[in-house]
């Protein structure tokens, strides 16, 4: 029987429902007398009055703090005794500190040396319990070495770790496996994490398969179907900006809102990529295990090499020091007990990326930035009418390749206006390039024609095609793109007449 078995038979579970300690709380302790307050003791649950039933529960509750005052006084030395020399990491410690709060509340229990009216209950062994090892792990984590040197939140870990298998009294085997899954887990994770933006930015891209074009294609539909100016406003002022909002948000609906069986894809993605890698681990780990190694420390060695050979995961040896300086005395016992513990180390991976949303997920790089750096490229707008250059190289320029669009758009969508009567320019800018009109550039006149002697690095060729989107939202919008350019609105007879037959639906439908 382990020691909580034999002492805590009722309350065996306590163990299984304990987490890392609140560090921030126990960081700010200096002892453990004066850490339990009255209010945390249940009359019910903590305490049974069995002398005197009269007896207040208020004074036993009162008392009972007093006994626990007294057991961690008794801990308090044994940590200061610890604290005074520098020393390494011991089981022994361990077996003393939960022994103290054991034999003490046997103790009290007797009442052959006090004289308290009440026997201590399973829930508050388990109390004291819980808090006595949150406290250890947080000392022992500051002030006493590790045999690797790792970082201090590692240990911390680790070092829980150890006090929850100990506790449980688990065997050299459990207690091994336990600091494999601990090392490997948080390696798996980081890896994982790592791969996961690459693997959003390929589902995104995938939707985007025809690069810049499918991209303002989807963001100029979108905005026809909300009809909302003020979105239309953003995305000719910044395309650039509003694109990357935009695939934000539709980064965002394709990782976390579309689910398969209760699932979202994000961590349909994340379950793949631990799978793949955990399955490979199960193999390594029979392979590694053979009568050839002679103790933990070669069969680390082994599955290390092995593992790293396969390109998979990489481990160090470092990681694993927990693992290799434990007695397990049987390889193949131990093996299979590994091959358990890396199903539970499976679902406590899959665990962390179901729970992820678009708000609490953190990117080790933005897949957002990726997609548009890919897909967008050149930032430049037509000189005229503000339509993106269509080009996905930033460099197109220097490359020989000259700034173009696919299509362009009213030049008042621009902001050009008449100069005699401030009112907006209905004209497509690829109209006016084959004529004779003027536009003004720091404050000379220019033929439109003559576009190249401002903007040599354009290309406009005439054409008299129209875009039926663009005169739809002029059409749609044209008292608001006044508002937004402080000019006045076109006179009727300037529009041409079937441009206001156009529906949004004909709009859509000419992208």
């Amino acid at each position: 029987m382990t020691l909580l078995q034999q002492e805590f038979p009722s309350d065996a579970e306590f163990v299984g429902q304990l987490g890392l300690p609140n560090t921030e709380t126990y960081r700010s302790y200096n002892q453990l007398v004066g850490t339990i307050d009255v209010f945390l003791i249940s009359t019910r649950d903590h305490f049974i009055v069995v002398f005197e039933p009269d007896s207040p529960p208020e004074k036993c509750r009162n008392q009972t703090v007093e006994v626990a005052n007294h057991i961690f006084q008794k801990i308090d030395t044994k940590f200061a005794e610890l604290g005074l020399t520098d020393i390494q990491f011991d089981l022994t410690y361990v077996h003393e500190i939960l022994e103290i709060v054991v034999s003490n509340i046997s103790e009290h229990n007797l009442h052959l040396n006090n004289t308290y009216k009440f026997d201590l209950l399973p829930k508050f062994q388990a109390l004291i319990m819980i808090h006595v090892i949150n406290y250890a792990t947080e000392f022992f984590s500051r002030r006493i070495k590790v045999p690797c040197k790792p970082q201090t939140d590692d240990y911390k870990t680790t070092a829980w770790c150890y006090f929850k298998n100990i506790a449980r009294g688990e065997t050299e085997d459990v207690i091994a496996c336990g600091f494999f899954n601990a090392a490997v887990v948080k390696v798996i994770e980081e890896q994982v994490s790592e791969l996961l933006p690459m693997e959003a930015q390929g589902s995104v891209q995938g939707i985007l398969s025809h690069g810049k074009q499918t991209l303002i294609k989807r963001i100029l539909i979108d905005l026809a179907e909300k009809e909302d100016f003020m979105q239309y406003k953003a995305f000719i002022r910044d395309p650039y900006t509003f694109a990357e909002k935009w695939i934000l948000e539709l980064t965002n609906r394709k990782m976390f809102e579309e689910h398969t069986d209760d699932v979202s894809l994000y961590a349909q993605l994340a379950k793949k990529q631990v799978s793949q890698i955990l399955n490979e681990l199960g193999n390594i780990v029979i392979k590694a295990t053979d009568d050839r190694n002679a103790g933990m420390s070669s069969w680390v060695e082994t599955f290390v090499t092995q593992n790293n050979e396969c390109n998979t995961l990489a481990l160090s040896k470092d990681i694993f020091v927990h693992v290799e300086n434990r007695n397990v005395t049987n390889l193949q016992t131990f093996s299979h007990a590994l091959t358990e513990e890396i199903e539970e180390m499976r679902r406590r991976l899959f665990s962390i990326y179901e729970h992820d949303t678009a708000v609490s997920v953190q990117w080790i790089t933005n897949p957002v930035s990726e997609i548009l750096d890919k897909l967008w490229g050149c930032l430049d707008l037509c000189v005229f009418c503000k339509e993106p250059c269509m080009m996905t190289s930033k460099d197109h320029v220097m490359e020989g390749k000259l700034h173009e669009c696919v299509q362009h758009r009213p030049l008042g969508i621009g902001g050009y206006r008449k100069s005699a009567s401030e009112k907006m320019v209905v004209d497509f800018c690829s109209h006016k390039v084959s004529g004779d009109q003027k536009y003004k550039h720091n404050n000379e006149s220019w033929l439109y024609k003559e576009y190249k002697e401002n903007f040599p690095d354009w290309e406009i060729p005439p054409s008299s095609d129209t875009s039926k989107y663009w005169i739809w939202v002029m059409c749609k919008f044209q008292n608001e793109l006044a508002e937004m350019y402080n000019m006045k609105i076109p006179d009727t007879e300037d529009i041409p007449e079937h441009w206001t037959s156009y529906t949004k639906q004909i709009a859509i439908d000419s992208l």
